[in-house]
């Protein structure tokens, strides 16, 4: 049973991760199909950055707002989830006998 519970686990955060890394991505371009940066690097290179230097900034801009969209819908597939197995727990019959304290292990 411990067997089975590492490797569910383990399975389980393998999903998450990809779902994660996958949502990123998905936010991250859709964020920057949605941007118009003209405002934002006609501002920066005023101040004196690089055009290489405005890149970047909001290259990871656009990175972070995305991992935390993902992180989001992350946290709210979870929370379903978890809500999910306490309501299927809630539902499902009580037991019929008691064991004694002592005789569970």
């Amino acid at each position: 049973m411990s067997f089975l519970r590492t490797m569910a686990g383990a399975i389980g955060t393998s999903v998450a991760t990809t779902s994660w890394l996958d949502g990123a991505r998905a936010a991250r371009a859709s964020l920057v199909g949605g941007m118009n940066t003209g405002d934002a690097v006609t501002m920066l290179t005023g101040r004196g950055l690089s055009l290489e230097q405005v890149c970047a900034i909001l290259a990871q801009l656009v990175d972070g707002e995305g991992t935390a969209i993902a992180t989001n819908h992350l946290f709210m597939t979870s929370a379903l989830i978890f809500f999910a197995a306490a309501g299927l727990i809630w539902a499902s019959p009580a037991p019929r006998r008691v064991i004694a304290p002592g005789l569970a292990h």
